[in-house]
């Protein structure tokens, strides 16, 4: 499995204290079935300074360590960004570091504050989305507002943003409101990846195997699969070699088209989807003609339309019609 938000670098964040409190936190990742792991520590201005140099370097110096202790996890890094107004001014100074690009968006993992969801974060998402990152919200079940009106996510995923939640919160970890509403965004497919949020080695380990049975008892182990696999492999392809590495190389990657999910397959013979684009006869990639494959709009006004925002204006349009034209 690849783990794609946890803390285990030592001494920057609320995650472990010590290198040998991060080893054995790396340990606990391994034994559970985790290859890969993206290190995500927080950053948060008033609180966690770090940046991506120095989460680059530290992630290095716990790579090393995991190297020569023959400890078989590899390690990648980008960051736990906090939602607040100097973010903005932090992307142009470079500071943050991103999972990698997925069809021309940068991917940042964007964490609102826990209690609730501050108003006008809908302008900032649109702001990023415009230059070209797409934020990847961390664990949206467990912040209080959301809790209590998960719809509050709605304007977020209808702008583009990814959602991850954490594999504790599917168990039931963090409490049954928590549970609900991953379960609910699980039973919507909204969400695009599970992690751990590994802090710790008692309370909060960097561990999936529970939540991946669980989502393939209940889901299927495909999804399971892909929300802990594949679409983790997609979103940080650039981090690892997967020439050299079985657990990557041999897992499907998908690509996403600004109106698809990134584990969405082409679509074929479902639904009334065509296959092809009826102007050109591309598969929905753009490469040719700008096409682009339009899904199905998940507003609970326009549950039989389908909508996508690079349309201009953006529109619902009546589900036969399956394909929009760039102008």
């Amino acid at each position: 499995m690849i783990d794609l938000h946890c803390h285990l670098l030592p001494g920057i964040d609320d995650g472990p204290t010590s290198m040998q409190e991060s080893l054995e936190l790396c340990r606990i990742a391994v034994a559970d079935g985790i290859t890969h792991a993206v290190v995500t520590p927080h950053i948060h201005p008033g609180r966690w300074g770090n940046t991506r140099a120095s989460i680059q370097r530290d992630c290095a110096a716990l790579q090393c360590e995991l190297d020569a202790l023959g400890i078989a996890l590899q390690l990648g890094f980008a960051a736990e960004v906090r939602l607040t107004d100097e973010l903005m001014g932090q992307i142009e100074r470079e500071e943050i570091p991103y999972y990698g690009e997925v069809d021309g968006y940068q991917v940042m993992l964007l964490e609102f504050p826990h209690g609730h969801v501050i108003p006008g974060s809908e302008q900032l998402v649109n702001w990023l989305m415009r230059q070209k990152i797409r934020p990847l919200i961390a664990h949206p079940e467990r912040n209080r507002q959301v809790m209590k009106n998960p719809a509050l996510l709605q304007p977020f995923i209808e702008a583009g943003c990814w959602l991850q939640i954490t594999g504790g919160a599917v168990t039931g970890h963090f409490g049954e409101r928590a549970q609900a509403v991953a379960r609910q965004l699980l039973e919507a497919d909204q969400v695009t990846a599970v992690a751990s949020d590994g802090h710790n080695s008692k309370a909060r380990p960097p561990a999936l195997q529970q939540a991946y049975a669980s989502i393939a008892s209940d889901y299927g182990e495909g999804r399971a699969q892909r929300l802990m696999n594949e679409t983790p492999a997609t979103i940080a392809a650039g981090q690892f070699d997967s020439k050299d590495d079985k657990a990557l190389s041999t897992g499907t990657r998908y690509t996403a088209s600004p109106g698809r999910r990134p584990w969405q397959k082409s679509i074929s013979g479902g639904r009334g989807l065509s296959p092809t684009c009826p102007k050109c006869g591309c598969a929905g990639n753009g490469a040719a003609s700008g096409c682009r494959r339009l899904s199905r709009c998940s507003r609970a006004t326009c549950l039989s339309s389908v909508i996508r925002p690079w349309i201009t204006p953006p529109r619902c349009v009546p589900p036969a019609v399956q394909w929009a034209w760039c102008a």
